[in-house]
């Protein structure tokens, strides 16, 4: 690395960074410094930006799913998913996939 990355990296989180950073940034835990650097790069990276609202939308969803009244699914269904899932993982390992 060079020094100008090293100096660079004080000052600007990279999108690997805000990925690392998303969960504790939309918890209000990441220290003041970091979430300086964080807003920073959301304010300037357009994917990240559209990643951190997906994400937001994606738990906003979860949440309102976790409250729905959601019925079980029926057994007969259960069972042929299982079946399809172990048939398929049978033949992935005859075949050498995981």
């Amino acid at each position: 690395m060079s020094l100008f990355t090293d100096i660079r990296r004080l000052f600007m989180l990279s999108c690997e960074d805000v990925n690392d950073f998303i969960v504790e940034y939309l918890d209000g835990t990441l220290d003041d410094r970091t979430r300086r650097r964080f807003e920073k790069h959301i304010a300037n990276c357009p994917a990240c930006s559209t990643y951190l609202d997906q994400y937001r939308e994606t738990v906003t969803l979860v949440k309102e799913e976790a409250d729905a009244d959601v019925p079980e699914p029926p057994e007969e269904l259960v069972d042929a998913t299982l079946d399809f899932l172990r048939q398929h993982y049978d033949d992935a390992a005859k075949n050498g996939a995981s």
